[in-house]
């Protein structure tokens, strides 16, 4: 008579770990789409930056330019 042995339902080691890993690749893929998500988003901050400093360049230069007129006006009245 030939013994019959039950397969055991409990996982093996193999099976954890392999559903360790899966879990892991499926945090790291979250986590490089953040960082590609901030790294647009970065980008764009710097382009509004950079298109902020310009505004103020060209205020700052036409305020100047009006205040320099503005006096030579005024230097031209009191002659």
């Amino acid at each position: 008579m030939k013994k019959i042995t039950k397969k055991k339902d409990m996982p093996t080691i193999t099976n954890v770990l392999v559903q360790a890993v899966n879990d892991m690749s499926s945090k790291l893929h979250r986590v490089h789409k953040d960082v590609a998500n901030n790294s647009k988003d970065i980008n764009e901050l710097k382009q509004q930056l950079s298109f902020s400093k310009g505004a103020v360049k060209v205020l700052l230069w036409l305020a100047g330019a009006l205040t320099t007129i503005m006096a030579i006006f005024q230097w031209i009245g009191t002659r």
